[in-house]
């Protein structure tokens, strides 16, 4: 399956899409997280947020990148704003 085949799917909210989206994408984020913040549970709280923002807002990814570029900008936009927050 094509990324853009992919996306259609995404857009059209097939579960096994999303089921795919955690799997492919699950630990990047994760590991990203962690990158940002050291503690496991902010961090898997965090992951959690992007993909809900990603389910969320599928529907304006606009395909001028790659999807993976996109998700790894939400991710650090979110770890930005836990940080903070937290300060």
């Amino acid at each position: 399956m094509t990324e853009t085949d992919f996306i259609h799917q995404l857009k059209a909210q097939k579960r096994a899409s999303y089921s795919k989206l955690l799997e492919d994408f699950q630990h990047k984020v994760y590991g990203t997280c962690l990158s940002f913040v050291p503690n496991r549970e902010d961090a898997e709280d965090i992951a959690q947020e992007v993909f809900v923002e990603v389910f969320n807002s599928i529907d304006k990814f606009k395909q001028e990148s790659k999807l993976s570029t996109w998700i790894y900008r939400i991710t650090t936009n979110k770890c930005l704003e836990f940080i903070r927050k937290k300060c």
